[in-house]
Order: C-alpha cells, then structure tokens, then sequence
C-alpha cells in the first residue's frame, strides 16, 4: 500500500469503519512506515487532547445574535460603503459652513477706527 492510498483511508481506519481484509493492510502499512506511524500518532495525539478539553459553553443570547448576524450578512458590503462616507461626510460639512461663514457680510467688514 501506498502513503496516498493509507491517507485517504485514514479515516476509515481511525473510525473503525475499515473492512477487516483492509484493516490488516493499513496495519502493515503503518508499521512499516515511519511517516505515516508519526502522521497516525500526530492525529490520536490532537484527538486526545481535543476531547480532553472541557465542553464550551455559549452565553445565553448566542443563538439570538447569531440569527441577527445571518439575517444581515448580505447588507456587510452595504455597510463598509457607508463606513467610508461617514469620514467624508463631517470634513465636507463643516468646509461648507466655514466658506459660508465667511462670505457673510459682518464677516468681511472690518471696523476702521480714524
């Protein structure tokens, strides 16, 4: 058997699913390979690491923002558009209003003092 052929029937034989004539392939393989022995020891080891964490928990309101962020997932792009206008918006109103001031007419005079 070759390395390919172990790696796409890993899961199989991790599983137990493997059927017994395969089972004894994949057992020979890996204990005359030493890439695939350490690929095999490398998965048991996360496995058992993983399932020796303890169970997470979700707060309570997960499930209702999580419905909320999928329920608007499409208006994303929509948003990052109006992020950007957002910057420009304040810069573009108050030079209006400082130009606006300016042409005022108790803006321009200057009181001269004889």
């Amino acid at each position: 058997m070759a390395c390919e052929e172990f790696l796409q029937r890993y899961s199989e034989y991790l599983d137990g699913l493997a059927s017994p004539e395969d089972l004894g392939c994949l057992k020979r393989h890996l204990s005359s390979c030493p890439s695939c022995d350490r690929y095999d020891r490398v998965i048991r080891g996360g496995l058992s690491l993983w399932r020796s964490l303890p169970p997470v928990r979700s707060s309570p309101d997960c499930l209702p923002r999580l419905k909320h962020r999928l329920y608007h997932i499409d208006d994303a792009p929509r948003f990052a558009e109006h992020r950007h206008l957002g910057s420009a918006a304040p810069v573009a109103i108050a030079s209006v209003g400082l130009l606006a001031l300016a042409s005022l007419p108790f803006a321009t005079r200057m009181a001269v003092e004889v």
